[in-house]
């Protein structure tokens, strides 16, 4: 038996070795034995015998026989060697099996060996320390080796790893050797998502036999991902997509040699993680970094696999620690070119020559995503926080109900039948709506002698869930035929709780007959709508409100049966349905109800709705409470007329105006637990030729919240927040941002603003030389890299609230020099923001940029998911401060040099001219953004703890 055992292991102990040890095992074991004995009986320890003690053993065969020849037997737990011996039986004593485990044993007990340096040391690791390893650490090693996976990767596995390691042997100090020890997780969790690889074939220095059959035959699906982790020329660890990747697209296309080519584009729809990453013990921090490589392979049945390309991406940062130093990694998205061909043996002397006349020749590509696998897991923690109002357990009750298939319905009936129409119940009225009632017409019957709908819901319901017993009856006594195209009209009224207006909540149609003259028989639950077609067409149908926005978790419940014979009989408020068919409880999913589901934004305010002890508890309650506000003192006895007039749109609406709708926009009031959202969007009209340029944005408390402290969730203190994530294809003098929104919770006080300033970095950016790693940022000749006053290119303020609201839209305001006046803070947080710029700029304490510059921001309250919340109102109010037609002027300008003339002015002429289309530009870009962002960030950083703000 030959047996390899790695040169790392035991490096420290003696050369790695490769020779038939079994030839001279015998031999072996009486001289080393010999010398053992020489050494005990030894009384004087001289260094000869120092270093004799490192030399015996050298080999580990000894210990390696004892463990396979005694089955393990007292050397590890006897749970682990059951589980060995159990592999071995049902393997038939599969020699893999066996040399599996050992070589599990031997790396989980890695740190250990590493830390030996002497015989006596080597011998209690290899006969004792067994026994402390954890079985399902062995078995979850095991596997690992099994199914294809590296040796290296297996220290990782040992949860014993994340104990400290004491020094068996510690006569050899490690700064004696020079040597930095990192120790374990030095490299910090790194993970790789959303790759997305455009791949174009043929590929160049790919050696392909019969080319032309291997392109047809090629199988895009079977095309395979392999992210390693590498520290220096050592490859740590390893992942290979599991599932085929998706194919997006396939494009036929032409090279500048006109020579065919074939361009596939797939998506690998997995997460590469890397949780454990354990460097080597000892390295020479100056010669080496972690790094990340992507593998490309063609593995198609039958066929040997064959390596299309590959790329090294720097994803790691060193940072110090008050006891070490530690590799972090960076987050960001970047598009990377593909290097054709096999992977470099030392890929750390890949210049940057070799890549240009790769790309010439290819252009794959590789888009991906880096990320922080432990600030991964906290971002999915708070999205689970977050989205745990939305589970069924955390509603007072359930917030939807789907429809239940299994419901028994009567047989439709045809046109000329009479039927009855039910009004049941509104759900989840908005937070200013008030009292409610429920008007309707019947249109396109082509009958003219119906009544319209007028329901009020029952007095002691629900005032948020308000209740009706309202039957009418259509279709009996009129002898012609309804048309196959009637529809309901339906309208809830309320009184907003703000300006006291009579308004529409919303609108709903539903159509009574379907395709084949059968009456549409159920429970339906529809979504209102905030509009209505000023014209109203010819014949109207649910589709024509389709363009209105649909009102926030609001509903209507109703009911189309075949009409009953008994007669109701009506009441002054309601019609009281003695013999009518009650309206079955809501939780047996009688109503169809898909149309109404409310996506996770509308759960979120349908949990806080749920929750809100401040809205008044019934329909009465609600009446009476309004009344109080209204101070119209009318007594209990006189409620019911009360609420009736009070909801009469002919005497509380205008004359020949269309009725107002709420303001969907004041639909749920603030809540600190949910926050607002808050995006910057771009900048227009600076002074930034050749700037790096960033937003930083914080909030101001009003002078009535000043006083109250911060919540021990980190909200209402000092909120802040800085951009990163530029559009270099927008213009330097008007900059572009794409990060999503971020969630302030600030106490809610009418006087809170955001104070938005811009900085710009003007530095310059020298590219790395070797082109494969983010470069330097230096200062100009002369000049202190730092942010200063002349780095300030705009400030502003905007306010945070409306009254009891966040105050939602895609808010514009103009841009003043300097720097905000300590005069102008403490004015704006106790005063109206607009009145306090027309002021200043009347006294000319505040200044606006000479070019009218701007900012525009989007707030929305934050029950709302970025992709949920509904269409912000366009905000210019504070751009009337001066000649608000300049600063529209300002943004409507499109001349001048993009961002991305920052990137290519870093670059060599020649690549210079491919544009920023070219890989090498998309390359450079990236690692322009990472250095110039991360210096920015630090000068920031300086800026704030040297004002007394505190971190980021």
């Amino acid at each position: 038996m030959f047996l390899i055992f790695p040169y790392y292991n035991i490096s420290h102990l003696k050369y790695s070795f490769f020779f038939p040890l079994h030839d001279f095992l015998v031999e072996l074991i009486v001289r080393e034995r010999e010398k053992a004995q020489e050494l005990y009986t030894a009384t004087d320890r001289s260094e000869q015998n120092k270093h004799l003690t490192k030399e015996l053993l050298a080999s580990p065969v000894i210990f390696l026989r004892k463990w396979m020849g005694e089955g393990f037997v007292s050397i590890l737990d006897f749970p682990a060697v059951l589980m060995i011996w159990d592999q071995l039986y049902m393997q038939d004593w599969n020699q893999k099996v066996m040399e599996n485990f050992c070589l599990s044993i031997l790396m989980l007990l890695k740190d250990s060996l590493m830390a030996a340096n002497d015989y006596p040391a080597i011998r209690e690791v290899f006969l004792f320390h067994g026994c402390h390893l954890l079985t399902a650490d062995i078995q979850r090693a095991w596997i690992h080796l099994q199914q294809g996976g590296l040796p290296a990767d297996i220290p990782g596995l040992s949860r014993q790893n994340h104990r400290p390691l004491a020094d068996l042997s510690p006569r050899l100090s490690l700064m004696e050797a020079g040597k930095v020890s990192l120790g374990f997780q030095d490299i910090l969790p790194v993970g790789v998502k959303d790759v997305l690889l455009k791949l174009v074939l043929p590929v160049p220095q790919v050696e392909i036999s019969h080319t032309e059959t291997w392109l047809k035959e090629f199988d895009p699906l079977a095309v395979e991902l392999t992210v390693s982790v590498f520290y220096g020329l050592e490859k740590l660890r390893s992942k290979t997509s599991s599932f085929k990747p998706s194919l997006l697209q396939k494009t036929k296309g032409k090279t500048a040699k006109k020579s065919e080519t074939t361009e596939f584009t797939v998506q690998f729809n997995e997460t590469f993680a890397f949780d454990s990453l354990d460097p080597p013990e000892f390295i020479n921090m100056a010669e080496a970094k972690p790094y990340i490589v992507l593998k490309v392979v063609y593995k198609s049945k039958g066929k040997d696999s064959l390596t299309l390309g590959w790329q090294m991406v720097d994803v790691f940062q060193q940072e110090t620690t008050n006891i070490r130093a530690i590799w972090t990694p960076k987050e960001f998205s970047t598009l990377v070119p593909l290097h054709p061909g096999k992977l470099p043996y030392n890929i750390m002397d890949y210049t940057l020559k070799h890549v240009s006349k790769d790309l010439v020749q290819g252009h794959s590509n590789i888009q991906l995503t880096v990320y922080d696998t432990s600030k991964e897991r906290r971002r999915q923690r708070n999205s689970q926080m977050r989205r745990k109002r939305l589970q069924e357990s955390d509603f007072l009750y359930v917030p939807w109900i789907p429809y239940n298939s299994s419901t028994i319905l009567p047989s439709p009936t045809s046109l000329n039948c009479p039927f009855d129409l039910y009004i049941d119940a509104l759900h989840y009225i908005p937070d200013n709506a008030t009292i409610t009632k429920v008007t309707g017409q019947i249109k396109n019957s082509g009958l003219n002698s119906l009544s319209d709908i007028m329901a009020f819901p029952l007095p002691n319901s629900s005032s948020r869930n308000p209740e009706f017993q309202y039957l009418m009856v259509l279709n009996g006594d009129d002898p012609k035929v309804m048309d196959i195209n009637t529809c309901v009209l339906l309208q809830v009224y309320t009184v907003d709780v703000d300006s006291g207006d009579l308004v529409i909540i919303g609108n709903s149609v539903i159509r009574v007959f379907n395709a084949d003259g059968k009456l549409n028989v159920g429970g339906f639950q529809l979504r209102l709508r905030g509009g209505m077609p000023t014209k109203e067409p010819a014949a109207l149908t649910p589709s024509a409100l389709n363009q209105y926005p649909v009102i926030p978790c609001c509903t209507i419940l109703l009911r189309l049966l075949p009409h009953t014979q008994l007669t109701p009989e009506p009441c002054s408020l309601t019609v009281f349905l003695q013999f009518s068919v009650p309206a079955p409880s809501y939780l047996m999913g009688y109503y169809f109800s898909n149309d109404a589901k409310p996506n996770n934004s509308e759960l979120e305010v349908i949990s806080s709705f749920q929750k809100d002890n401040s809205f008044p508890k019934l329909v009465q309650d609600m009446a009476i409470h309004l009344n109080d506000k209204e101070q119209s003192k009318v007594t209990l006895d006189h409620l019911e007329a009360w609420y009736v007039e009070r909801l009469d749109e002919k005497r509380h609406s205008p004359p020949e105006h269309f009725p107002k709708y709420i303001n969907i926009h004041h639909a749920v009031r603030y809540r600190q637990e949910a926050g607002i959202c808050v995006k910057v969007k771009q900048a227009f009209g600076l002074k930034a030729g050749g700037y790096y340029v960033n937003v930083l944005a914080r909030v101001l408390k009003g002078a009535a919240s000043m006083h109250l402290p911060e919540l021990p969730q980190q909200w209402a203190g000092e909120e802040k927040f800085l951009t990163s994530q530029l559009d270099f294809t927008s213009l330097q003098r008007s900059p572009r941002w794409t990060d999503p929104s971020v969630v302030l919770h600030p106490y809610l006080d009418d006087h809170s603003v955001l104070l938005i300033q811009i900085f710009g970095l003007n530095a310059i950016y020298v590219p790395d030389p070797s082109g494969q790693r983010p470069g330097k940022v230096i200062s100009h000749p002369g000049q202190i890299l730092e942010l200063n006053t002349q780095s300030q290119l705009g400030w502003t303020a905007v306010p945070l609230f409306d009254s009891d609201y966040v105050r939602s839209g895609v808010h514009s305001a103009p841009l003043f020099q300097g720097s905000p006046s300590a005069e102008f803070l403490q004015s704006v947080i106790s005063q109206p923001v607009k009145d306090v710029m027309a002021e200043g700029i009347k006294k000319k304490t505040l200044k606006l940029l000479p070019t009218f510059g701007s900012v525009t921001l989007e707030f929305w309250d934050g029950h709302y998911f970025e992709e949920e919340h509904y269409e912000l109102p366009v905000l210019n109010n504070l751009l009337t401060v001066a000649n608000t037609k300049k600063f529209v002027d300002t943004q409507a300008n499109k001349r001048g040099q993009e961002l991305s003339q920052l990137v290519l002015h870093s670059m060599d002429k020649k690549i210079r001219k491919l544009g920023r289309h070219s890989p090498e530009y998309y390359q450079q870009e990236y690692f322009y953004k990472e250095a110039m962002g991360n210096t920015f960030y630090s000068l920031v950083e300086t800026v704030l703890l040297n004002a007394g703000y505190g971190h980021l």
